[in-house]
């Protein structure tokens, strides 16, 4: 599996790209063909606290899964989006 990590206006720091890809590990059992991960961090500005930004595309053979979740941290927001990638390979995976 290939990573690709981009940020807008900051850097990625080390921590959260391993905690990235120990989490997307996961994904593996549910699809064992994912071939690229790319995950785009942005912190969008507003008065809010929610906005930290993670969007992920997920490639696999055919396909493209485009994930996107916004919360107060990065870290919740990598979970929901897992979350979110691990139904949606699930449903491909049956078909």
């Amino acid at each position: 599996m290939i990573y690709n990590f981009q940020s807008v206006n900051f850097k990625v720091d080390n921590k959260l790209k391993f905690f990235v890809k120990n989490k997307t590990k996961k994904l593996e059992k549910f699809y064992k063909r994912i071939l690229k991960i790319r995950v785009l961090f942005k912190i969008e500005n507003t008065s809010s606290k929610i906005n930290k930004i993670v969007e992920f595309i997920v490639r696999i053979p055919g396909r493209e899964i485009v994930v996107k979740n916004t919360t107060f941290s990065f870290e919740k927001s990598v979970n929901r989006s897992i979350k979110k990638a691990e139904r949606i390979l699930v449903k491909l995976k049956k078909k």
